[in-house]
């Protein structure tokens, strides 16, 4: 896999970098939501060297030829490493007191909405929709909680 995604940076005219290539490698290795902070703490170990901004720059790029995924959960940029659609179409669903994520499935109202939406903008393309559903998530009802308070 890893060297698919080598071989498809090639191919999208990437410039190939050992930085680069080191941060494919931890996104390739931890699927799931992260902060460019988390990606910087993880590299900077074996980059020492590497500064916040290329690795940003770099997720940014990633995002930009569709390699991964980036979303705003409270106000903080979140990337998923979900190469080639791992995980398929998903959406977020966000527990209000301990901020576990977790990846939910719902394509039907997500196809609802965009052509909704499309059809009452229709100067406007879309073909995108990020849904976060927030809630409390069953650890959390366990513990007692309920609409994000203790019982």
């Amino acid at each position: 896999m890893y060297y698919m995604i080598l071989v498809t940076m090639y191919k999208k005219e990437y410039v190939h970098t050992n930085q680069r290539e080191i941060i494919l490698s931890y996104l390739k290795n931890n699927q799931g939501h992260f902060t460019a902070s988390d990606v910087y703490a993880e590299v900077n170990k074996i980059l020492p060297r590497i500064s916040m901004a290329t690795v940003y720059n770099v997720l940014r790029l990633l995002v930009k030829k569709g390699e991964i995924f980036s979303f705003h959960i409270n106000d903080v940029e979140l990337f998923e490493g979900g190469f080639y659609g791992v995980n398929g179409p998903h959406d977020h669903f966000v527990c209000s007191v301990c901020n576990t994520i977790d990846d939910v499935f719902v394509p039907d109202v997500r196809d609802y909405y965009i052509k909704k939406t499309s059809m009452a903008y229709p100067d406007k393309e879309m073909d995108k929709l990020s849904i976060v559903i927030t809630g409390i998530c069953k650890s959390c009802q366990k513990r007692g909680y309920e609409n994000g308070k203790i019982r």
